[in-house]
């Protein structure tokens, strides 16, 4: 498995360790957040041909999970650790004889769009990750047709939960530094799941393979969100009453410029920006027909659960 470390990687990585799986972990330089898992680490680079051999040697099933997510990395950042990281990995496991590769990609692949986009949606990829992602994707398709190794490709939708490190939990802060406050009018859908549902399908497709050789599949829960609904569930884990205030999307723009600009200048980080305000109050829907019908899969844990454990997590480790 590769990417343990990381926010879903971890967690799938423990669902695994209580399911008695035994599992072989590739880390960048360090065993942090392995401490309960002394034996099989091996540090090195995905890009890296030998450590990639070592690391996929004598496994049935490859997870890979470590990809460059940081939203100042660059293009070719993004392209050296996303794409030639996974075609190195996936040629290795080839190689070993996987029987089966897993890839967490991203809805990231569709690109921006008032759709529900489903698996054979065009992708339209608009950012730099999204088309690392993509190209990715591809990389490892090439493999698995040169090769008969199964691949599983996880188009995963926003994933939430205990130390998440993106926009619900910098959503999460905000409602409990400022109350429950929607940008736009919170009519706007989102797609997401929470990471112990990924967790719980990784762990399905270990046990039980794919039902189909070189599948594609979003993860999701069974319906998007209204960003309203995804505010409201957080104030409420917070103990916070139901009532919403919302703030018109232009002005939330102006704001959001003006602290980034601000910090800017003083060499920090904004709490907010632009590019954040834009992606909160936009759609982001993928259909999970597949996964339902095709996969057997429904997630467990739905939006009022998950957010009161993920709100749980942030009041116990001091993060609000």
């Amino acid at each position: 498995m590769t990417g343990a470390t990381g926010f879903i990687g971890s967690r799938i990585a423990d669902q695994l360790m209580l399911g008695g799986v035994s599992v072989q972990y590739l880390v960048r330089s360090n065993h942090d957040g392995l401490s309960t898992m002394t034996d099989h680490v091996i540090v090195g680079d995905i890009r890296d041909p030998a450590v990639a051999r070592k690391a996929t040697s004598g496994v049935d099933t490859v997870l890979h999970f470590a990809a460059a997510v940081h939203r100042r990395a660059t293009e070719d950042e993004f392209r050296s650790m996303n794409v030639e990281g996974t075609r190195n990995i996936a040629q290795a496991a080839a190689a070993n004889g996987v029987d089966h590769f897993v890839f967490a990609s991203s809805v990231s692949v569709y690109g921006s769009g008032n759709v529900i986009f489903n698996e054979d949606s065009q992708c339209k990829p608009d950012t730099p990750y999204g088309r690392s992602k993509l190209m990715a994707e591809e990389a490892l398709e090439a493999v698995a047709e040169e090769t008969g190794m199964d691949a599983t490709i996880l188009r995963l939708s926003t994933v939430y939960g205990e130390g998440e490190p993106g926009n619900i939990s910098r959503l999460i802060k905000a409602v409990a530094k400022y109350g429950p406050i929607v940008m736009g009018k919170g009519s706007n859908r989102k797609s997401m799941t929470y990471v112990g549902n990924v967790a719980a399908l990784c762990s399905q497709l270990v046990r039980n393979g794919s039902p189909e050789r070189v599948s594609v599949v979003n993860v999701a829960d069974p319906e998007p969100y209204r960003l309203d609904s995804i505010v409201t569930a957080i104030s409420r884990a917070l103990g916070r009453p139901d009532r919403l205030f919302r703030v018109n999307k232009e002005l939330a723009l102006i704001g959001s410029w003006c602290l980034d600009t601000a910090a800017g200048l003083l060499s920090r980080h904004s709490p907010v920006t632009p590019d954040q305000v834009k992606k909160m109050t936009a759609n982001s829907m993928c259909d999970v027909t597949k996964l339902q019908q095709q996969y057997g899969f429904a997630p467990d844990i739905l939006l009022e659960e998950g957010m009161s454990k993920t709100v749980d997590w942030y009041v116990s480790n001091g993060g609000i």
